[in-house]
């Protein structure tokens, strides 16, 4: 065990080694790679900067030069182009004396300027024929050639410097024993003629100008120079003298071969930038600049070391600071690197040491662990298992050895062999299974098992938890999820789930499926009187026995408050479905005793039928709830199937209600006003604002249509109100037009008269319109005055103290007491129309006149609707009714008709 723990810390120690040192050395090389990038950067910046002072100093020194050869010419012209002069050159042959004393007069100027050693006077044979100066033999001074080519290109012609001659000294002008100098020739021509027939030659010292020109650099370097050259045939003539050897300024030198020089360049007909060799043959850096109008060169140049001298020494002194910090710094890590390797091995037994009494620790627990524990080979023998693994096989460890896992998992050979695949590729597995013990018992078991090294040996460790207990709470769990806590039936999760099954079932057997939705009649009456508890027990009670009234393979659940579904399968005619639905029904109305209560419930059932009617279980529950709905409007205790009609009419229904939801804020209602009449008089005395909706697709619909459904969404409170504004400014406008004392009559919903804050709103709407509150008739129906009198008693009170005066409508249809009339505040009764239709015929006019009577006897004013003949007319005013309406008037109109026919009344009876 020590030899391998050594061997592991020797890998680990020599891996990690290795890794420091060729970090290191990669550090050092990017250390390196990144000095010499910088080198070669800085090289290529020196270079450039060096090149471009040589070109500035080149053009500055090619301009000078330029404008002292320009200078010299012009300073010529402007004395040789005098009349004068030339008279005077052409009389150096008749009279000399008269000649050279003019000359000399007019040459005086030229001889002070500094540059001038001498000068003379030649004809075009390059005789000389005057001179002045201090150099005695100026034929040898003069180059033929020179004076030759001036007179025939007729321009001013700067001449070679010639070779240094020895010269005595003369006490005119002081004069170096040897000198070089440089010959500019001026054509002469005489007055008259054409062709310059003298020649005017200056003798210049370059040394005085040119020399000191070149020689003086802007920057003092140590090498670097500027020096005048031009071209004579294949070699270059050097015009003025160089700095590092000791030569004479005219010396010519030819190019080496193989080098890249400036000379060689010239040659070429190159100017610009040079990297190459001078006379020296030294690496330098020039430029070539040609001097204006000339056959002169100006050659800047500065030797290669000089430029690149300070980068090199900073280069060195970095590459020396450099290599002494990687050295210190190998220093450094060699020794932290021992001090780590020490403290690796100490840290590496220590971790040994403690792996070992934990391994010890482990082996204790899992003998003892409350899971089952094997250790098995690569082929599954089982080597090791724990006490609880004894105990619940039955077997000893022994025995237990002599078995292989596949032994205890109860699979078949092939589930067994995917499973090993699986975790040969996984490494590790996670699974469930069933277990069958010897005893006969199931034991249902969660298994992880996973590959482990153990003593240099690969071995597979599993895990087996009982997982009984978490099965059972599963099961629980997953009971209370899919059904109804109360009446322990499936709830709505589970009978969806399971109408889908029967869908599918049916069209696979090519039959029928039913689903009935049941619904309790009156059960919300039960609960508000004697109690959820009651109503629970209820609930609890039937449900058992619609269970027991059902076929084992029909499904029943709770989907809600009294609401069930019922599922029947294998539906082959309508029979199949009537019989138990009329078991169901007989089984519920048996009457049953609750908490010392006798009750007696009726259902409603709605039916439809997958797949015929559908085959999606939101439809179908959807189509059988209108069905049930269809059931409640027929009377409750009855079944309804579904038919396509009940669908349109949901349909339309709900497309009502949302679109009612916004009629108002739309501008889609509208009122028609019915004139109420004097039947004494035939005066129009009032009307009743009857509201209208002008749905935008569905054309008119009539308010009998959508006056409950806007109570049952909600929504007759903002059209109550909307009506009641409406038909008072529009009475208001009418007052003004001189209808004074005209009455208005709007309705109001039960619903309505339920809001506490409804007496506000009204004496609001009659303050925004300035309308007077005792023109206006609220119209209530009759069997209003028997639901909640506590609300609708205090709130007629208060319109009524307001000057608002209340009618009670449609009197004799509902159920009110008679006996209770007394107690409301109200003024009106108006006869329903059934009462005065058939009016004449028989009898029909007993309830009429009994209406009328008990009218009167209540001090109450009465209105008749429903006048349709004169008749009627006769009849109610025998009766004592002075009011009434009808289409014998007029049907209910617009308001502009409205206001034509008040209009037209008028007229006719005044």
């Amino acid at each position: 065990m020590e030899t391998g723990a050594s061997d592991k810390i020797a890998t680990s120690l020599k891996t990690s080694k290795r890794i420091i040192q060729i970090s290191f050395a990669l550090m050092s090389l990017l250390v390196i790679l990144a000095g010499f990038t910088f080198y070669h950067h800085q090289k290529s910046t020196l270079i450039v900067t060096a090149q471009k002072n040589l070109q500035l100093l080149s053009d500055l020194h090619s301009q000078q030069v330029s404008y002292w050869r320009s200078q010299q010419i012009n300073l010529v012209k402007s004395i040789t182009e005098q009349g004068d002069f030339l008279e005077a050159i052409e009389q150096l042959a008749q009279f000399p004396e008269k000649a050279n004393s003019t000359l000399q007069k007019e040459l005086v100027f030229l001889l002070n300027q500094q540059d001038y050693l001498a000068l003379l006077i030649t004809d075009a044979q390059a005789n000389v024929l005057f001179f002045s100066g201090a150099i005695p033999d100026m034929e040898n001074h003069i180059d033929p050639h020179e004076i030759r080519v001036c007179l025939e290109q007729h321009l001013p012609l700067f001449g070679k410097i010639h070779h240094n001659h020895p010269v005595p000294h003369l006490s005119v002008r002081d004069v170096s024993t040897s000198h070089i100098h440089m010959n500019l020739s001026v054509p002469l021509t005489s007055p008259g003629s054409n062709e310059p027939s003298y020649a005017l030659v200056l003798i210049i010292d370059p040394r005085r100008f040119l020399t000191k020109l070149l020689s003086s650099d802007p920057i003092p370097t140590e090498t670097g120079e500027s020096v005048l050259v031009r071209q004579l045939g294949d070699e270059i003539l050097r015009l003025t003298p160089t700095r590092f050897l000791d030569q004479r300024s005219d010396q010519t030198s030819t190019p080496p071969e193989g080098l890249q020089s400036p000379g060689k360049l010239i040659l070429e007909g190159k100017t610009g930038k040079v990297i190459g060799y001078d006379y020296r043959l030294q690496p330098v850096f020039a430029y070539i600049q040609p001097v204006a109008d000339s056959s002169w060169f100006i050659v800047s140049k500065i030797d290669r070391d000089e430029v690149l001298k300070p980068l090199q020494l900073k280069a060195l002194l970095a590459l020396t600071i450099c290599l002494a910090a990687i050295g210190l710094l190998s220093i450094v890590v060699q020794l932290w690197w021992r001090q780590q390797k020490a403290l690796f091995r100490a840290d590496f037994y220590q971790a040994e040491l403690e792996n070992r009494l934990l391994s010890k620790r482990l082996d204790d627990l899992t003998r003892h662990a409350n899971d089952i524990i094997l250790l098995s080979d690569e082929h599954g023998q089982i080597l090791d298992a724990n006490e609880r693994a004894v105990e619940t096989y039955g077997k000893s460890l022994e025995e237990l050895q002599s078995l292989s896992l596949f032994n205890l998992c109860n699979m078949e050979s092939e589930s067994c062999r995917q499973m090993w695949k699986r975790l040969e590729d996984e490494g590790s597995i996670l699974i469930e299974l069933d277990q069958r013990l010897e005893s006969g018992k199931i034991l249902p078991v969660e298994i992880s098992a996973r590959w482990i090294e153990q003593d240099n040996q690969r071995l597979l460790q599993a895990i087996l938890r009982d997982i009984s207990e978490r099965r059972a709470a599963e099961e629980r769990l997953s009971h209370q999820v899919y059904h109804d806590a109360l009446t322990g039936l499936p709830n709505r999760l589970l009978i969806q789930e399971q109408l889908q099954h029967s869908i599918d079932k049916a069209k696979r057997n090519n039959t029928q499926a039913a689903l009935l939705f049941l619904d309790l009649d009156r059960f919300k009456n039960i609960n508000d009187t004697l109690g959820h508890i009651v109503g629970d027990k209820l609930l609890k009670i039937l449900a058992e026995r619609m269970r027991s009234s059902l076929r084992q393979s029909d499904l029943i659940g709770r989907f809600g408050g009294d609401e069930f579904l019922i599922i029947i399968e294998d539906i082959h005619s309508l029979a199949d479905v009537v019989r138990p639905i009329n078991k169901l029904s007989e089984k519920i109305c048996q009457p049953m005793t609750v908490d010392g209560h006798e009750l007696l419930v009726t259902s409603s059932v709605g039916i439809c039928l997958t797949p015929s009617d559908s085959d999606d279980t939101d439809q179908l529950i959807r189509f059988a709830d209108t069905a049930m709905y269809r059931a409640k409007e027929r009377g409750r205790n009855n079944f309804q199937f579904f038919t396509l009609d009940m669908h349109h009419q949901a349909e339309r229904r709900m497309n009502l209600e949302n679109s009612l939801r916004n009629a108002v804020k739309r501008n889609e209602l509208l009122l028609h006003y019915q004139p109420q009449v004097d039947l004494e008089t035939g005066v129009i005395i009032g009307s009743e604002a009857l509201v209208r909706w002008q749905h935008p697709e569905l054309g008119l619909i009539p308010p009998d249509e959508f006056i409950t459904l806007a109570e049952e969404c909600g929504v007759i409170h903002e059209i109550g109100c909307w009506v009641l504004e409406q038909a008072c400014c529009q009475n208001r406008r009418w007052q003004q037009q001189g209808f004074d004392s005209l009455r208005i009559a709007v309705n109001i919903s039960p619903r309505q008269l339920q809001e506490l804050r409804l007496v506000d709103t009204i004496l609001d709407i009659l303050d925004r319109c300035h309308y007077d509150s005792a023109l206006l008739d609220l119209e209530l129906t009759e069997t209003l005055l028997m639901q909640d009198l506590d609300i609708c008693v205090p709130q007629m009170q208060r319109l009524n103290e307001s000057g608002i005066r209340l009618a009670i409508d449609d009197f004799g249809t509902g159920y009110s007491s008679l006996s209770h009339l007394h107690h409301f505040p109200l003024h009106k009764l108006k006869v329903d129309r059934t009462f005065i239709c058939n009016i004449g015929s028989g009898d029909d006019g007993t309830i009429a006149r009994s209406i009328v009577v008990l009218a009167h006897e209540l001090k109450l004013e009465i209105i008749a609707e429903g006048i349709e003949t004169p008749s009627h007319i006769d009849f109610l005013k025998s009766l004592g009714c002075r009011f009434g309406q009808g289409y014998l008037f007029s049907r209910p109109l617009p308001a502009d008709e409205f206001e034509q026919l008040l209009h037209q009344r008028n007229r006719s009876e005044s």
